[in-house]
């Protein structure tokens, strides 16, 4: 017996939506295969962008100016810590802060009684140093008396031994012509003998006194000496003291005061100590300002300045470069610059009844604005120059040269450039001939330069733009 399948059946309004959805189906179908097959065979569009216009400059000579803008702080032009060189105890104290002082004004004066004393007894020691000088004098002089008496006995014996050879001689010759006896010659001879001996003691004499008067000489040139010792002794005995007064080093204001009367005071041993008083010296005022590395190499000594103080409303002072440092800072990488300005006393406009005073005061807050300008340098535009690269494989830079309607990116070398102008120096040019290598060139003032560098490319077609729009 054979199963049977089933069947579906279906209804007239379902048979006839079904009919509606295949026929819709196979329709779109065919749609989409005509639109395949018509975009497969049809070309893209082409379109020919025109080349841009570019407007032409040359290298000329002008000058470059930049300013260096900087905060800065004030100075005074000297700062001196005043300290004690000695130990004591304040006496009295003469000046507070903000007192103006004037040089060599006592500030404080010492109370150290054991160093007066001590000068004292070197000055009595001077005085004794003298009179032995003047005894070693007199001394001296007696001595050479002395030598003088000795020179004088000699010329006496040498005379009587004269006489008393000359007698011997003669009565020598009368005892052998037999008119003399023999014992008259030998009494003669005695007498001879007796001066010849006086003679001997003369001259020993003599040698005994110059060795006394070089010995008082001596004695006399070593109380000199003596003197000499016992007043520089004296003085620096005196120099001691007279750190006991602490004066003014210069006309300047009292910023500092730590002393009080019978305080006891240390000197400065190995740059400690205590300061007593910091003094400043203001009629001439320091600006100090950091100058970045990338401006160090235009800041030169006499360059103009224009200060301005911040709390005195913005008032400007002219001024000039007087000093740099030289070499940079190596952690902040900035030059230290110095401007002095005059400071002098001013009359308060607001308040005329007070005294003068000076108006810049140290650590006061500054913008300084530095005007440099490098003269007679060849240049170019700044948008006609473009620069790449980074601080790790370096920087270059490049322009782009006109050359048979063509660009021709060319890397050169520039010098100072400020946000207009930039200073070219080289060019690197194609070697002379075939195998050389490249190399750098010095500009000859007739380079035709695109004037933007930006949104070039090397071998682009360009047209020259003459009217400069």
């Amino acid at each position: 017996m054979r199963s049977e399948q089933p069947r579906v059946l279906l209804s007239r309004p379902s048979w006839r939506l079904y009919s509606c959805l295949a026929a819709g189906l196979a329709a779109a179908l065919l749609v989409v295969a005509g639109g395949c097959q018509k975009s497969a065979s049809a070309p893209a569009p082409t379109t020919e962008q025109p080349a841009p216009k570019v407007t032409i400059v040359k290298p000329e000579r002008k000058t470059i100016r930049r300013e260096v803008a900087q905060p800065g702080l004030i100075q005074a032009f000297e700062r001196t810590p005043i300290v004690s060189k000695i130990p004591g105890y304040v006496l009295k104290w003469s000046v507070d802060i903000g007192d103006p002082i004037h040089k060599d004004d006592l500030l404080a004066e010492l109370w150290v009684p054991e160093v007066v004393s001590e000068l004292k007894l070197k000055a009595e020691l001077v005085q004794q140093a003298h009179k032995t000088l003047a005894m070693s004098k007199a001394q001296v002089l007696s001595a050479k008396a002395q030598v003088q008496e000795a020179e004088a006995g000699l010329s006496r014996a040498e005379a009587n031994n004269n006489y008393w050879k000359s007698q011997s001689d003669r009565f020598t010759k009368l005892v052998k012509d037999s008119v003399l006896d023999k014992q008259v010659q030998e009494e003669t001879l005695n007498q001879y003998r007796s001066a010849a001996a006086a003679l001997a003691e003369a001259k020993a004499k003599i040698e005994s006194a110059k060795a006394v008067q070089q010995e008082k000489e001596r004695t006399r040139d070593k109380a000199e000496v003596d003197i000499l010792a016992a007043d520089a002794d004296r003085r620096k005995q005196a120099d001691l003291v007279g750190y006991a007064r602490l004066t003014a080093p210069y006309d300047g204001i009292v910023s500092k005061k730590n002393i009080n009367t019978q305080q006891f005071v240390q000197p400065a041993a190995e740059a400690h100590g205590d300061v007593l008083y910091v003094v400043e010296r203001t009629d001439i005022v320091r600006i100090f300002v950091p100058v970045p590395e990338i401006d160090a190499d235009w800041v030169r000594i006499g360059t103009p300045a224009t200060v301005r103080v911040q709390a005195l409303q913005g008032q400007e002072f002219k001024g000039k470069v007087t000093r740099t440092a030289w070499s940079l800072d190596q952690v902040s990488r900035t030059l230290l610059t110095e401007i002095d300005l005059p400071n002098p006393d001013e009359i308060d406009l607001k308040n005329p009844s007070l005294p003068k005073a000076r108006r810049l005061r140290p650590g006061m807050y500054v913008y300084v604005t530095i005007d440099t300008e490098w003269r007679d340098l060849l240049t170019l535009p700044a948008s006609a120059v473009v620069t790449e690269g980074d601080v790790n494989v370096g920087y270059k830079t490049f322009f782009y040269l006109v050359e048979d309607g063509r660009m021709k990116r060319t890397q050169i070398e520039i010098g100072a450039r400020n946000d207009q102008l930039v200073e070219v120096l080289k060019k690197r040019v194609p070697g002379a001939k075939n195998g050389d290598g490249p190399r750098w060139e010095d500009f000859t003032g007739n380079e035709a330069v695109a004037a933007r560098a930006t949104g070039l490319t090397d071998g682009q077609l360009v047209e020259v733009n003459l009217s400069g729009k």
